[in-house]
């Protein structure tokens, strides 16, 4: 049965995205701002995080309120820090240059150093993090072995105050001491 669910919808609507609570997350590459090139999550490897990932560099103030709050909310934990991931459409490449040079006029060295860039299907994580609107965020909170613990998709700012206070407590709860990324994380 599950071989016919699997086939059907690679027939009709591509293919299905795996949910990611509880599961690694699946590889992706890309590159820091910084020029860095970037793996998650193996640059992951014994660090709490939580992914601000968004689709459109319209997405950008969305990202950054979230990025701020569970900055503000872990502060001091040691082991525990924010990434913002800017996922765009492989063939999306002509814009390229653009994105990324708003994207480092908007931000401070430190930030870019926190900062990704990645070509990926959109369409296909689109579908793993349930992402439902244009110009939304959604964060990913993954644990010290790179596993999701939490995806959260607010709507508005008291529901993104309330996830990102979950998001943090949870946090405090994975954090593991762990040898610091390659990167300089």
């Amino acid at each position: 049965m599950i071989r016919w669910l699997t086939l059907a919808g690679l027939l009709f609507g591509g293919a299905i995205g795996a949910p990611l609570l509880g599961d690694k997350l699946p590889h992706l590459q890309g590159d820091y701002l910084t020029g860095a090139r970037a793996e998650l999550p193996e640059d992951l490897r014994g660090k709490v995080a939580l992914l601000i990932v968004t689709f459109s560099d319209g997405a950008l103030a969305n990202a950054r309120k979230w990025k701020s709050a569970f900055d503000e909310k872990t502060a001091g934990q040691p082991g525990v820090f924010s990434l913002e991931v800017f996922l765009l459409n492989p063939e999306n490449r002509v814009a390229r240059a653009l994105i990324l040079t708003k994207l480092r006029h908007t931000m401070t060295r430190r930030e870019e150093r926190r900062t990704i860039v990645a070509f990926a299907p959109e369409d296909e994580w689109k579908r793993r993090l349930g992402f439902w609107a244009e110009n939304a965020a959604c964060a990913v909170l993954l644990d010290a072995a790179g596993a999701v613990r939490g995806v959260y998709r607010a709507t508005g700012p008291d529901q993104r105050a309330a996830q990102v206070a979950r998001a943090a407590e949870t946090a405090r709860t994975l954090r593991k001491p762990g040898k610091k990324p390659p990167h300089g994380l």
